[in-house]
This record gives C-alpha cells, sequence and structure tokens, in this order.
C-alpha cells in the first residue's frame, strides 16, 4: 500500500527535513525487529509546541555497547510564508543555524543523557534538529525531528509536533482536541505530549521505527462520543490532506472505537490509543471475544474465519498449529486466532493506561507496512 504522493503542507516540510529510510528486516520465526548496529539515540524537545520566544530544550539519550565518546547538536530555523498562496519555509535570516553544543563524554559511556536550552524562536517558525553520536570506534549516528514554534500562521492546516524525513514517505497522524477540552490548550499539548513520550513510544513498533511516523495537532475541535457513537472532525480536516490518521482526544470516559481512518481516546489511555492505532494506520482486526471488529485481511491477516487457514499462516512461519484459538463473535460467526492469549498482544487486549506489545502476527503485518512507505 504505496502512499500517494502529498502536496501543500508536505512541500515545505520535505525541503526542511532530510529523507532518510528505515531499514527492515524480519528474523528468527517471524520476530520483527530493525537493523540496530552502532550507536542509538533517541531525541525529544520540550514544550511540545512553544509558543513565540519560549525557551525550548533538547533532550538526546544516547546508547552504544562500545562507549559513547561524543555527541553534537545542531539546530536549524526556517521561517513559514506564503508564497503564491502556497504554505513554504525559508531558512530565517539571522536565525539559528547549524552546530549548538557539542558534549565530550569523558570518560566514555554506554548509556548518556544530555541536554541543552535554547532561547525560543518568534512567531511562524519551522525548527529542525539534529543529533549525531559517535562511539569509541568512530562510528557516527544521527537522528533527526520537526516541530512547529511560535504561533502557527495557518489554522487550517496540521501543526507538525514530532517527525523526520519526507513525511510524503511516512503515517501522518494528527490529534483532534474533543469539544470537552474547551480550548485549553495548555493542558492538551500536556496531554499530546505525555501520550507521545510515554504512550507511543513505549510500543516497540512505535518506537523501534519512529523514522516513519509524523506527529501533529490541530487546535480545531472534534466531536466524539459513544451513545450516540459520534467521531466528527472538525471542517478544516478536509484541508489537511496530508494526514492519514486523525486521533479525537477527549476526557469524557466511554468506550472508544475507530471508523475509517479516525479514532478516538482518551490521552491517559495509551493502549487504548495504540491499539485503535492498529485498526486505523495498519488495519489490524480485533483479536477479542466476542464483540470487536473483525476480519481477514489479504496480507498478513492477525485473523481468519477457517482453522484451516489459520493453521496453515502459523505452519508457513514454523509457530505451532494448535496455537490458532476459536472464538464465536456476537452476530455467531466463527474467527480463529493465530496466536495463544499469553502472547499478549495490544490486539487481543489493549491494557486501557498499559502498554502491551504488539505479537508475531500483528508485527508481521507491521513490518509489510513500513516496508510499503520504504518503497520508491
Amino acid at each position: 500500500m504505496k502512499k500517494r504522493s502529498k502536496m501543500g503542507m508536505k512541500g515545505f516540510l520535505i525541503a526542511g527535513l532530510i529523507f532518510c529510510l528505515v531499514c527492515l528486516v524480519t528474523i528468527g520465526v517471524g520476530c520483527a525487529c530493525p537493523i540496530l548496529t552502532g550507536p542509538r539515540l533517541t531525541l525529544r524537545h520540550t514544550p511540545f509546541h512553544p509558543g513565540n520566544n519560549q525557551n525550548v530544550t533538547f533532550q538526546i539519550h544516547a546508547t552504544d555497547g562500545e562507549g559513547v565518546k561524543e555527541i553534537r547538536l545542531y539546530v536549524y530555523e526556517y521561517e513559514l510564508y506564503l508564497n503564491n498562496g502556497v504554505a513554504s519555509a525559508n531558512i530565517r535570516a539571522g536565525g539559528t543555524w547549524g552546530l549548538v553544543k557539542t558534549w565530550n563524554i569523558s570518560p566514555s559511556s554506554t548509556n548518556v543523557d544530555v541536554s541543552h536550552t535554547l532561547s525560543g524562536f518568534p512567531a511562524n517558525s519551522l525548527i529542525t534538529y539534529k543529533a549525531v553520536v559517535i562511539d569509541t570506534d568512530g562510528t557516527s549516528k544521527d537522528g533527526e525531528i520537526g516541530f512547529a514554534a511560535g504561533d502557527w500562521p495557518w489554522p487550517h492546516l496540521a501543526i507538525p509536533l514530532y517527525g523526520h524525513g519526507a513525511p510524503a514517505s511516512r503515517i501522518d497522524i494528527c490529534f483532534v482536541p474533543d469539544e470537552d477540552y474547551n480550548q485549553n490548550w495548555a493542558t492538551f499539548l500536556a496531554d499530546m505530549e505525555d501520550l507521545l513520550y510515554n504512550g507511543y513510544f513505549l510500543n516497540e513498533m512505535v518506537n523501534n521505527y519512529r523514522g516513519n511516523w509524523y506527529f501533529y495537532y490541530t487546535r480545531n475541535e472534534g466531536d466524539a462520543n459513544e451513545s450516540p457513537r459520534r467521531l466528527v472532525l472538525p471542517p478544516q480536516a478536509s484541508s489537511m490532506t496530508n494526514i492519514d490518521v486523525f486521533a479525537i482526544l477527549h476526557n469524557t470516559v466511554f468506550r472508544d472505537a475507530r471508523s475509517g481512518n479516525k479514532f478516538t481516546t482518551e490521552p491517559v489511555n495509551i493502549g487504548t490509543a495504540v491499539h485503535e492505532t492498529g485498526h486505523a494506520v495498519f488495519n489490524l482486526a480485533d483479536e477479542y471475544c466476542c464483540d470487536g471488529g473483525y476480519w481477514e485481511l489479504t496480507t498478513h491477516a492477525n485473523l481468519y474465519d477457517t482453522q484451516t487457514e489459520c493453521q496453515d499462516h502459523n505452519r508457513s512461519h514454523g509457530w505451532p498449529e494448535n496455537d490458532c484459538t476459536e472464538f464465536t463473535a456476537t452476530n455467531g460467526n466463527k474467527w480463529y486466532r493465530p496466536e495463544p492469549s499469553s502472547l499478549g498482544c495490544i490486539m487481543r487486549d489493549d491494557g486501557d493506561s498499559i502498554m502491551r506489545q504488539f505479537a508475531r502476527t500483528c508485527q508481521l503485518r507491521i513490518v509489510w507496512y513500513y516496508m510499503q512507505l520504504a518503497s520508491p
């Protein structure tokens, strides 16, 4: 499922961010892992969307078995503007551009955390920052993240929060505030920051493949509820043609759901958010009995409507045939789950405020999906 080319907002983000592909492999008996050699690093900035001239702290976590000896932080400041009616970005005259901090780690360490605070950026800013980690063998690793800073000039476009590379080859997810936030943007931004850093990034199939994701938000309100079921996006969403999936965040407690490319979640229920993302992004079916959403995918299904197909699936991946579990949905249809409940897949039990992981069958689907993004 290769994504279509995207215009508008995508155009200037691509110009401001370096394109890189995440290498994906499937090893062992279907255990999906990225290639991890040399240094590893994770990047974080806070606040999530800084206000006009508000200080920004950049945090870098680096690990390496040989020992980290040096970390460099680069920051690049762009100014947003309209170019013949098209949203664009250009290097800001007099803005921050290039190397801003170097840490020499002596003695070297296998696990390093550093941070650096810069004075803030004015309205209409798009910032990218890059960290370079060098280990004692001279092997280097870099990572880059982009985000908006200061007042956002275009209410009809999604505001970038965290992502890098060419967004047209990324999973673009936009968080939408439900009306029950009452336009309390400080609370909403804090909830999103916590949901991303202490939620999504606790899930291995998201965290280990961060390069495939771009996270945004909008200050246009949606409307979500359970009874009657509502997943209503703001009218401005129709202009956000770069967005693949919309997540309506709400505080009122009710059972969440997915409908097409949108879903609902409470920000505190990190497991629910990723479970519903599994539906909306990867089209994974529910694996619990008996009132979920059930279907069989044509490529790397995580649910089958016949026992034979389920057993064939397991046999082809070297897994026990008798791992297939049968259950009957409320409409009377029988379904077969290829993996036992002991694997604790998040599509079987979302965990609510606990972050469970995607088990082996779902991993196959997710890695396949990531590989479609990476296809030329």
